[in-house]
């Protein structure tokens, strides 16, 4: 049988790299928004550039992951670019929304920033994960093709709620079908991911079972109880509907990875006479 004989865990000096940018953005973040708080061509540009940096670290990070955990050995795999790829986008597309909302507030652009943060390192966690989980020595196998509909998903849903958000500002009907296409885009294409991870696996006992529906259903109930509060609410307020949506969008990612987490755990504790 072929299976996770001991639990592979991230550890904590793998992070090191990124507990110093946490430092560096923290504090530049200290001087510039208490000072310039009114300045849109200050805190734009940070803003932006603790993104970059932040994607820079977290190379870092991923690279001396694989080597710590390869014993000297370094490769580049795309797929472990793909989580803070999914914060990048909807971070730099709601950023470019509520930066000019909020300029002037010292607390609200603080407490954006440090939310900014906190997502940025749980998909720094992820990216370690990824690591841990598909070096050469471990049992899992993830395929860059089971997310690429997560990644068309999230650019498209970055791009457009910068365009449909500001348009649809003060009209509750076309926010909530724009909500709604959104919904049931994310559905077709989290079940275009649990088909792609089923054609790329070498057995199919395990897959289209019902149970896999579960993080859809939960994200989809979630998504939509918060929306009809929200857009009736807030269907005015430009700063309120895109942290709502940015929230949206990190859901469906959550229940999206855990799709292909579960899916490959349950390929990885099959026997090997039931693979084909």
């Amino acid at each position: 049988m072929t299976s996770v004989t001991a639990r592979e865990r991230v550890k904590f000096s793998y992070y090191f790299p990124f507990l110093l940018f946490l430092g560096i953005a923290v504090t530049v973040a200290a001087f510039i928004i208490p000072v310039y708080p009114h300045k849109y061509h200050f805190v734009f540009p940070a803003y932006y550039a603790a993104l970059i940096g932040g994607y820079i670290f977290y190379f870092i990070t991923l690279r001396l992951a694989i080597y710590r955990r390869t014993k000297g050995a370094v490769y580049f795999r795309l797929l472990y670019h793909i989580p803070y790829l999914v914060f990048l986008l909807p971070a730099a597309m709601v950023g470019y929304l509520i930066i000019p909302v909020l300029l002037g507030d010292v607390l609200f652009l603080t407490a954006a920033f440090g939310v900014s943060l906190v997502a940025m390192a749980i998909f720094y966690h992820l990216g370690l994960w990824l690591v841990v989980q598909t070096t050469p020595q471990s049992k899992l196998r993830f395929r860059l093709t089971a997310f690429l509909p997560l990644i068309v998903f999230v650019v498209g849903a970055g791009g457009l709620s910068a365009i449909l958000i500001p348009v649809g500002l003060g009209n509750i009907t076309f926010l909530s079908i724009s909500f709604g296409v959104s919904l049931f885009f994310a559905a077709v294409l989290y079940m275009l991911g649990q088909a792609l991870v089923f054609l790329s696996s070498k057995q199919t006992r395990v897959y289209f079972k019902v149970r896999y529906l579960i993080p859809l259903i939960l994200y989809l109930a979630i998504a939509v109880a918060v929306a009809l509060y929200a857009i009736p609410t807030y269907y005015e307020n430009l700063l309120a509907l895109s942290i709502a949506y940015t929230f949206s969008v990190f859901g469906i990612c959550v229940a999206y990875f855990a799709l292909v987490v579960w899916m490959l755990y349950d390929e990885n504790k099959l026997p090997t006479s039931e693979v084909t």
